[in-house]
């Protein structure tokens, strides 16, 4: 896919792994299909498995550090394992899509995503910004600085 050769190409150079890799092409695919930037949600994955080295509680092919429904814990059992590079990345585009109003979400989505809808919902309002997803999806004050600095580095 020539959109995502930057990326590729950004990614081989900072030492991504395989699940990094594996799955770019597959999230210009997916995230294409509900209007999300793909590039966006890779720069995501990247932070969040330390550009695919994993090392936290998450691990393959979770590409976003998506628990459980219901779960609050931080144990690796709390976290979501999809089976597949496939499967990782339409979950991370579902749960994208469930802090976004009028995405639905691709197939049968995670557990998580209801519980990610409905707390959208109570809240009122919808992630428009990348700015936005550090009030909600990280605890970390410099969450969105430091997609922003992937997607600069991309290109």
């Amino acid at each position: 896919m020539v959109l995502a050769l930057p990326v590729t190409r950004f990614a081989r150079s900072v030492g991504a792994t395989r699940y990094i890799m594996k799955t770019i092409p597959i999230y210009y695919e997916l995230a294409s299909r509900r209007n999300i930037a793909p590039d966006v949600l890779v720069a995501q994955a990247m932070i969040e498995t330390g550009y695919g080295h994993y090392g936290g509680d998450s691990r393959p092919w979770n590409m976003a550090g998506i628990k459980k429904g219901g779960i609050v814990g931080d144990e690796p059992r709390d976290f979501e394992r999809p089976k597949t590079a496939r499967a990782g990345v339409r979950m991370h585009v579902n749960h994208m899509a469930a802090y976004t109003t009028g995405k639905r979400p691709i197939g049968e989505p995670h557990d998580r995503y209801y519980d990610v809808r409905t707390a959208q919902k109570s809240r009122g309002w919808w992630v428009r910004r990348i700015s936005q997803l550090g009030d909600i999806w990280a605890t970390d004050d410099t969450y969105d600085r430091k997609i922003r600095r992937v997607l600069n580095d991309m290109g």
